[in-house]
């Protein structure tokens, strides 16, 4: 039993994917160093608290998106730790609030283009390390990966055809349940 004890915690640790785990870390722990500066409970926290919380934070320039990871943060600490999640009627409308008054636009970054990407091709030198990142470039743009999908790829996950490539991704940010994605690359110029 022991051991069907300890693969379950690991299997329990291992639903967050470790950005998750470190961005929640990071969020609990600002969140318990507010709660004793201003002499409040973090654990169980009141729903009270997290709206002040919330409300300094949108105060020091948080945006919505930012406040509802923090949010996670709080929730899942308070269920690992058996507690009720401090998240109420008035927490949600506080929430409601913020986008109305603050905006929940999300910053979109450009992709690049074709013109770009040849810019940075060309730049690269003709030598072995240049021409593994001219690799890695163009199959990252033809195959719109992500970095973290782009640094996982082996030989053994690429599948030659004569009408391209086949990139068989074994986990990607979009999913982190590991039930792989194949991303055909066509042949081109």
């Amino acid at each position: 039993l022991v051991q069907l004890v300890e693969n379950a915690k690991r299997f329990i640790f291992e639903s967050k994917a470790p950005a998750t785990r470190k961005a929640y870390a990071t969020a609990w722990a600002g969140f318990q160093t507010w709660t004793k500066e201003k002499g409040l409970q973090a654990l169980p926290a009141k729903p009270e608290t997290v709206i002040l919380y919330l409300t300094h934070l949108t105060q020091l320039g948080r945006k919505p998106a930012t406040l509802d990871k923090i949010l996670a943060a709080i929730s899942f600490a308070h269920q690992s730790q058996g507690h009720p999640v401090p998240k109420d009627f008035y927490t949600r409308q506080t929430m409601q609030g913020i986008r109305r008054v603050v905006g929940s636009k999300q910053r979109q970054v450009k992709p690049i283009t074709v013109e770009v990407l040849r810019r940075m091709v060309v730049s690269l030198p003709e030598t072995l390390p240049g021409a593994r990142t001219k690799a890695l470039l163009l199959l990252g743009f033809a195959g719109a990966f992500r970095r973290s999908e782009v640094v996982s790829l082996n030989v053994a996950g690429l599948e030659f055809d004569p009408r391209g490539l086949i990139c068989n991704l074994a986990r990607s940010k979009v999913d982190q349940e590991g039930r792989g994605a194949r991303v055909a690359i066509s042949r081109g110029s």
